[in-house]
């Protein structure tokens, strides 16, 4: 996709991982001592308004994987995230049969808004989404949703993070959870970039096919690394630590 869009290649490929990873659903696993880790990843691409480029890039990837899953595409992806307990009425038990939950806020400056607000569970219902999968909450009318898939993408500019990611956020654990990239516009193309529609057929191919394999398996896939990764992630454990 690169050569033929403006948007930031960080954009693309964080917001791509995201997505498929949510498409994915609970089909595949890595596992750290105890803990299973299915492909679920919150990402907030930070990039100047318009210039960015974040609405582009996202764009650019739904077109790739709409055709890997419509029903996915159509009806888990979702935005206008304001309250834990919507959150868990898309997901719920009782009227969800599809746990995967796409959210996808190009206005991610209102989320943090709204997460200060008195009472509000936002936050701790991603992290809770984010750790195990199931959410609930202690009311006098409980609401419950168990093994579901939420993943999230957020847009949003440099200045309204800085403002509304306030140190309680930034400190409980939220805001580890999120993979922060910048984005700035890769190059200047007047008049849009052109890909080919063969080109978004055999992505979307290549992409299904994985799909489809993961789903044909019994039980959940479990990824592990290659000697390449393996490496990689051992030179740089002891810095991220």
């Amino acid at each position: 996709i690169e050569p033929q869009t403006e948007s930031d290649p960080a954009a693309l490929l964080l917001q791509l991982l995201t997505a498929f990873g949510n498409l994915v659903g609970r089909h595949a696993y890595f596992n750290v001592e105890a803990a299973l880790h299915f492909a679920l990843l919150f990402s907030v691409i930070v990039g100047s308004t318009s210039k960015g480029r974040k609405g582009t890039a996202w764009g650019r990837v739904r077109s790739v994987l709409a055709p890997v899953d419509p029903p996915w595409a159509s009806k888990r992806i979702q935005g206008g995230l304001s309250s834990g307990e919507g959150l868990i009425q898309a997901v719920s038990d009782e009227g969800a049969k599809d746990k995967r939950l796409l959210i996808v806020e190009s206005e991610f400056a209102s989320v943090l808004q709204v997460m200060t607000r008195t009472g509000n569970t936002i936050s701790s219902m991603l992290r809770q989404a984010w750790d195990s999968g199931d959410i609930r909450t202690l009311t006098k009318v409980p609401l419950l949703a168990t093994n579901t898939h939420i993943s999230l993408i957020g847009h949003i500019t440099k200045g309204e993070l800085l403002e509304r990611l306030n140190t309680t956020e930034a400190a409980n654990g939220f805001g580890n959870r999120i993979l922060w990239t910048c984005a700035t516009r890769s190059k200047k193309l007047p008049h849009g970039g052109s890909l080919a529609e063969s080109v978004v057929t055999n992505m979307a191919g290549t992409l299904r096919e994985s799909f489809d394999w993961l789903k044909s398996k019994k039980t959940p896939f479990r990824l592990d690394w290659d000697a390449q990764a393996r490496l990689l992630w051992e030179s740089a454990y002891n810095d991220l630590s």
